[in-house]
């Protein structure tokens, strides 16, 4: 397991004091906020992950693909253009997800 870097941890310290739930829409929250990196500890970029409460990241209310699409909604083309092995992947994913999720 990777850990996360001690710049990600600032981050993340200093955020999740006051953040919700990012699927609060979908109500239902339960437990202290955890860190969910939908694709994985590898690559340590703040729109890689985001702050969900224990229910929606460990309980009967887990759905991955809505936290890889909450993720994908964070990151900007420039983020994508970082990693270009990875990117048209994400491309992909982002666009087929946006059809699943949008209205």
């Amino acid at each position: 397991m990777i850990a996360m870097t001690p710049k990600m941890r600032a981050i993340v310290e200093e955020e999740i004091e006051l953040a919700d739930c990012a699927r609060i829409d979908e109500g239902d929250c339960k437990g202290r906020l955890t860190v969910q990196h939908a694709y994985g500890r590898t690559i340590q970029e703040r729109w890689m992950f985001i702050y969900i409460c224990h229910e929606h990241h460990q309980g009967k209310r887990q759905n991955k693909r809505r936290d890889k699409y909450l993720c994908l909604m964070q990151a900007t083309e420039k983020d994508f253009n970082k990693y270009p092995k990875h990117a048209p992947q994400w491309r992909q994913d982002k666009k087929y997800l946006i059809t699943l999720y949008t209205i």
